[in-house]
């Protein structure tokens, strides 16, 4: 079994991209499919489909199908959505280095009043990193703002939750709850834990609640 971005919290949960051998079920997966095929040279009959995995069990004690529905997408679309950018990232890097090695360098002098700066070359590590710090920071902070919104809109509270056989944990508040569960996933990634901590006392502003109380 091969996966990338491959986040592991215990035998109970773990997540990623999963490498299937096997038919193409809908465009987006055809989108990625000929991403991938195309960047790792694969030519065969019976494509290789970067599959999103989501063996996340701390889900099923989430209130209801809404807030388990909001974790897959969530949980998901931080490895799908990643291993997306990485891809596009590396084949535009292809592309620059096989155009760049057909023509030869120009020499640029840069006038004393021109106030221009060029911008560093970023390698793809450093593009990938940003673009994840940005999906934490802006684009999941705005969605989770909205979802944790619509939580505390819903109400509910100790009956909510489903009772799961063997299961002796008690649990009062579904917005806490959703939150606490989605961003000890996210912070499993060690490149953006500064971004969770930031979005984890956003959310817990929201919510009321204080961190060391949660």
């Amino acid at each position: 079994n091969f996966y990338a971005h491959y986040l592991f919290l215990d035998q109970n949960n773990f997540g990623g991209i999963h490498f299937e051998k096997r038919e193409i079920e809908d465009n987006e997966e055809n989108e990625m499919t000929q991403l991938f095929n195309a960047e790792s040279g694969v030519d065969d009959s019976m494509p290789i489909v970067p599959t999103v995995v989501c063996g996340w069990n701390i889900m099923q004690y989430l209130p209801g199908d809404i807030a388990q529905d909001y974790f897959r997408t969530i949980v998901g679309r931080f490895s799908k959505d990643v291993f997306r950018k990485q891809l596009l990232i590396e084949q535009k890097a292809k592309s620059k280095t096989s155009s760049s090695a057909a023509i030869f360098p120009i020499s640029v002098t840069k006038s004393e009043g021109d106030g221009n700066v060029h911008a560093p070359v970023l390698s793809p590590q450093e593009q990938l990193l940003i673009y994840k710090k940005k999906m934490i920071s802006k684009h999941f902070a705005n969605y989770l703002t909205r979802v944790v919104g619509e939580i505390l809109e819903d109400g509910g509270g100790p009956e909510t939750f489903p009772h799961l056989p063997g299961s002796s944990l008690h649990f009062v508040n579904p917005a806490l709850e959703f939150v606490k569960n989605v961003l000890v996933i996210l912070d499993l990634d060690q490149e953006v834990k500064q971004e969770v901590v930031h979005l984890r006392k956003s959310l817990f502003a929201q919510i009321g609640v204080q961190e060391y109380s949660s």
